[in-house]
C-alpha cells in the first residue's frame, strides 16, 4: 500500500521547540508619560524651587509661573471664580468696537464648528478682558461658562498662567496645557491662543481656544492662529486711514486668505501698516515709516485689474499682487514728506493745481482726504492727481 504523503497527513506539525534567548531589555525612562514628567517638575519647582528642563516646562510658562509667584499667588489656592457686572461688559463692547465687528464673522463660523466640542473660542481684548466668547452647547462643560462672561478679567493677575494673560503681557501665540497653569485648580484646562495685532502692530486683543476637559482632539493652535490672522485682516481693512491697499502673497490662491499680506501705502508712497505675513515676505522693505517695497507707480496701475500680477520684491522674491483703494477715509496716517519729485511749472492752470494738491498732500502726511477737504475737491480728484503723476 501507497504512503500518503507527509504534507497530506492528519496527524498534527511537531511543536516547534522554544528557544532560551532572552529579549532584548526595553529601556527605561524614568518618567515616561509627557503628563507625568509635567507633574513631576511642577512639584520640584513649587516645593523645592528646582528649576524645570526646557523641553518640559516651556519658558514662556516658567516666566509666567515667576511672575505669579512674585505677586505672592499660591499655586494651591483656589482663586475665586472672576465675575462682571452687566455695566462693565457694556463698557468693554463699547471699547472694542473696531475689534469686535472685525471678529464677528469668524467668531460666527468658530460657534458653528465648535459646536458640538466641549471647546470654547474667547475673543479678549489687550489687557486679557473677555469681550466676546462662543457658547459650548456639552452638557460636561460647567466651568467654562463662568468663566467666560464678557468683562471677566481673565488677565495674569486674576486668574494665573492662561492664554489670555500672557497674550497680554508677551504679544506671542501660546498654549498652556493641564498642569502648566499655574493654579492647581485649573489642571484639567487646555488652552491655545494667537494675537490679533491693529495698524499700528500693538496688540489689540487675542483670540483662544479652551477645553475644559482634557487636550484638544484636533489642532487647536492652527486652528486659533488660522482665525486670529482673519480677523486681523478683517481689522487692518478696516482702518480708517487714508491709504491704497495692496494685497502680496506667495500664491494667487492665497490671496483673500489668512495668508495673505497685507499693506496700507499712503499717498507719499511709503508705508503706513502692514500685517505679519506682508512682513514674513517683505522683510524689512515692509517698515511702516520706509518707501513701500513696490513703487506707487507700479501699485496705481494695478488698480482696477481684474487679475494679480506677479512683481518681484526688492529681495528678489516673486510675489502676486493686488491693490485697490478703500471705501473709506478717516485719521491721517504718520508718513514722511512725499518723496516725487515736484512738477515742471510751465506756468499753465494744470500745473499750478498739482502744485497745489502737492502741497496739500505734503501739509497732511500724505492723507488723501484731509487734502481733498482742504483743498474742497473730491478724493477722486486727488486721486487721479496720484494716478497721473506716477503712472
Amino acid at each position: 500500500m501507497r504512503s500518503v504523503p507527509s504534507r497530506y497527513s492528519l496527524a498534527p506539525a511537531p511543536r516547534p521547540v522554544p528557544t532560551m534567548t532572552r529579549p532584548a531589555p526595553t529601556p527605561v525612562t524614568p518618567f515616561p508619560h509627557a503628563e507625568l514628567r509635567l507633574d513631576v517638575a511642577r512639584r520640584r519647582y513649587f516645593e523645592h524651587g528646582e528649576l524645570p528642563a526646557r523641553d518640559t516646562v516651556p519658558p514662556l510658562i516658567l516666566a509666567s509661573w515667576q511672575r505669579c509667584l512674585a505677586a505672592g499667588a499660591d499655586p494651591l489656592r483656589v482663586p475665586e471664580t472672576p465675575t462682571a457686572s452687566r455695566r462693565r461688559a457694556r463698557a468693554v463692547r463699547q471699547a472694542n468696537t473696531a475689534l469686535l465687528n472685525a471678529a464677528q464673522p469668524d467668531l460666527d463660523r468658530l460657534q458653528q464648528m465648535l459646536g458640538a466640542t466641549p471647546v470654547a473660542a474667547v475673543l479678549t481684548d489687550a489687557a486679557g478682558v473677555v469681550a466676546h466668547a462662543t457658547t459650548p452647547t456639552r452638557t460636561e462643560v460647567r466651568l467654562l461658562p463662568r468663566l467666560i462672561g464678557v468683562g471677566v478679567d481673565l488677565s495674569e493677575t486674576q486668574v494665573g498662567t492662561g492664554t489670555p494673560g500672557l497674550l497680554s503681557t508677551t504679544g506671542l501665540a501660546c498654549a498652556v496645557r493641564g498642569a502648566e497653569h499655574f493654579y492647581q485648580s485649573a489642571r484639567l484646562m487646555h488652552c491655545a491662543a494667537a494675537p490679533v495685532r491693529d495698524a499700528s502692530g500693538r496688540l489689540a486683543g487675542g483670540l483662544s481656544l479652551f477645553s475644559e476637559h482634557g487636550p484638544f482632539a484636533f489642532d487647536a493652535a492652527a486652528i486659533v492662529a488660522a482665525y486670529a490672522a482673519s480677523i486681523e485682516s478683517r481689522l487692518l481693512r478696516a482702518h480708517p486711514g487714508d491709504v491704497l491697499l495692496v494685497q502680496v502673497a506667495a500664491g494667487p490662491s492665497m490671496l483673500d486668505t489668512p495668508h495673505e499680506g497685507l499693506l496700507g501705502v499712503a499717498g507719499d508712497g511709503r508705508v503706513a501698516w502692514r500685517n505679519g505675513a506682508a512682513a514674513a515676505l517683505c522683510g524689512e522693505h515692509a517698515t511702516p515709516g520706509l518707501p513701500s517695497p513696490l513703487e506707487l507707480r507700479t501699485l496705481l496701475s494695478l488698480v482696477g485689474s481684474a487679475a494679480p500680477r506677479l512683481l518681484n520684491l526688492p529681495n528678489g522674491l516673486g510675489v502676486w499682487v493686488c491693490a485697490s483703494f478703500p471705501e473709506h477715509a478717516g485719521a491721517p496716517l504718520p508718513a514722511a514728506a512725499p518723496a516725487m519729485p515736484p512738477p515742471a511749472d510751465d506756468g499753465t492752470l494744470e500745473a499750478a493745481d498739482a502744485r497745489l494738491i502737492d502741497a496739500a498732500l505734503a501739509d497732511h502726511g500724505g492723507n488723501v482726504s484731509r487734502a481733498a477737504r482742504a483743498l474742497g475737491i473730491s478724493r477722486g480728484r486727488v486721486y487721479r492727481h496720484l494716478r497721473r503723476r506716477h503712472g
